[in-house]
Formats: C-alpha cells, sequence, structure tokens
C-alpha cells in the first residue's frame, strides 16, 4: 500500500498505476494528512487520536 499519497498528483497517479500495469497489487493508499505527523510526533497511532484527527 502506498503511503503518503497525494491524491491530485499525477506522480501519485502514476504510482498506483505502474503497480497495477506490473501485477502489484496497490490501492489508492493513505493520504499524506497532518494526523499522521502529529501521531508520530506524541509517540501515538492515528486510531488512538480520536475522530478529529
Amino acid at each position: 500500500m502506498p503511503n503518503k499519497l497525494q491524491a491530485r498528483y499525477r506522480l501519485s497517479r502514476e504510482l498506483v498505476e505502474t503497480a497495477k500495469s506490473l501485477d502489484i497489487p496497490a490501492t489508492p493508499g493513505l493520504r499524506l494528512r497532518q494526523a499522521y505527523a502529529d501521531a508520530a510526533g506524541q509517540g501515538q497511532v492515528v486510531w488512538r487520536l480520536g475522530p478529529r484527527a
């Protein structure tokens, strides 16, 4: 699963398309969200930050 994708960026789309063309299973992946950086900085995981994260 690709990590930190930005959905509107061409390189992100091309990454998923290329993986699929090489028969590598790929999903759209995780989006680049501030919550991921905040969780790491707090020594937490995103799902423990609550629904607002």
